[in-house]
């Protein structure tokens, strides 16, 4: 399975990087629920990571043990690539991405500001 992106999980998973938030709304909503259900405390963290999703994946794995097959489901629905315009492998990474829209990758500045045009610079700085 490729993984949109984060620490994806069984060998061969692929990832990309930079993911629309609203796309994974459902997927919040999955990590809320299980997470209340389960006693593990909701890392809030996770709304407003715009850089790579680390934190949003790190949850999926603590929680997928205790989700429903149709949240597992759903969660992998989320995070599978679609069509993304360039592919690059670095290292034993296969990382998708868009080098324009709303997919595409970017550094940030100090303020935490998204710097335009940085795409490649991005997967450069994920890849070593």
């Amino acid at each position: 399975m490729t993984y949109a992106f984060g620490i994806a999980g069984p060998p061969g998973s692929r990832i990309v990087t930079n993911p629309p938030n609203a796309k994974y709304e459902g997927v919040y909503q999955i990590l809320r629920n299980r997470a209340s259900v389960s006693g593990i405390p909701f890392n809030q963290a996770i709304l407003s990571d715009r850089k790579c999703g680390l934190k949003m994946m790190e949850m999926i794995h603590r929680l997928r043990p205790t989700m429903t097959a149709e949240e597992r489901s759903e969660i992998d629905r989320a995070l599978a690539t679609n069509g993304y315009q360039k592919d690059r492998v670095i290292g034993h990474f296969d990382i998708f991405y868009d080098t324009t829209g709303d997919n595409e990758p970017f550094l940030i500045d100090s303020s935490n500001v998204p710097i335009s045009g940085t795409a490649e610079q991005y997967i450069d700085s994920v890849g070593y």
